[in-house]
């Protein structure tokens, strides 16, 4: 598959080409947007910037992605579903961040909120994600939380049909003491937070299942390997597992549309080192990507888990 991507001819923030990813990518199965912040480039200073409190950084994201979809005539009124990555500083905001996204995507947009302590960029306070849907085989669940992993689990059947098929499973587990308990099958994540998104302790799980029939989508997890030195061999050595989980689910690194990267804290030094690995795994142009830094990662020693979803060729996928 030959990536199409999102390249809006007006985009007065920055200089997006110069990135190892796209700012989103179209396919059957919809527009994947790469995570986004209220970064811009100061012409004056010449540096990248990000300020103003988390409704004014958020009136600015919400208008990169509306100029992110020009090219592919969508606008903000056809997204579903946002991820919204929010340092755990402005929690007591996100209420007024509601507001406003009602206000410019209308009340039936689906939101996953993810709480972090920073963000790759230093300043920024919130991250977005959207996905503008087209014609799949998966279904986002709503969030469920629990006091326990088991709670949660059973919060989450009650909200799967029968006989549904997960597809991808990510666990956010706050505090870390909490992670050791945790018993999750190979694929799936379980990343470490401050708090969840109801402020409070415990797991929180975020789900796709498929729909009926077959899905046109993979979804795939690795968690890097401890006994490897730095974010950068980390990286490498997950891309390269990936590669393999692909071609046995019937893709490749060509038909990856989007990555999403959690990073430790103690990666956060080098995170630039991954952007040389995505360079050597992908050809242009670049998949959509977010990069996110956690509190911890559930294995001892990893510095990075990579999540990707990427196109399955018809009647190949298991």
């Amino acid at each position: 598959m030959t990536r199409q991507t999102l390249q809006p001819e007006y985009f007065p923030y920055l200089d997006y080409r110069r990135f190892a990813f796209s700012l989103g990518v179209i396919a059957d199965s919809g527009i994947w947007m790469s995570g986004c912040t209220a970064v811009r480039h100061e012409a004056d200073t010449n540096k990248m910037v990000v300020d103003g409190g988390l409704v004014e950084q958020a009136e600015i994201v919400f208008d990169k992605i509306r100029l992110c979809l020009d090219p592919a005539r969508k606008g903000l009124g056809d997204i579903t579903r946002v991820v919204r990555y929010i340092r755990s500083d402005v929690l007591a905001d996100v209420p007024a961040l509601d507001a406003l996204q009602r206000s410019l995507l209308g009340p039936s947009v689906v939101s996953t909120d993810i709480v972090v302590k920073r963000l790759l960029r230093e300043h920024a306070l919130l991250e977005v994600e959207a996905f503008v849907p087209g014609v799949h085989g998966f279904q986002h669940l709503p969030s469920v939380f629990g006091a326990t992993g088991e709670d949660a689990e059973r919060a989450l059947g009650d909200v799967m049909r029968d006989g549904a098929t997960v597809l991808r499973q990510t666990q956010f587990v706050a505090p870390g003491e909490k992670a050791p308990a945790l018993t999750l099958p190979e694929g799936h994540a379980a990343i470490i937070c401050p708090c969840l998104s109801n402020g409070g302790e415990g797991v929180q799980i975020e789900t796709t299942i498929a729909r009926p029939g077959p899905s046109n989508v993979v979804f795939l997890s690795v968690t890097g390997d401890p006994a490897l030195d730095g974010i950068g061999a980390q990286c490498r050595d997950a891309y390269e597992r990936l590669g393999r989980m692909l071609d046995a689910a019937g893709s490749s690194f060509d038909d990856v549309l989007k990555t999403t990267e959690f990073i430790t804290p103690e990666a956060l030094t080098s995170y630039r080192d991954t952007a040389q690995v995505r360079r050597d795994m992908f050809s242009e142009p670049f998949p959509a990507a977010t990069g996110v830094v956690c509190e911890g990662l559930t294995r001892p020693g990893a510095l990075i888990v990579v999540e990707v979803a990427a196109q399955v060729h018809p009647g190949v996928a298991g």
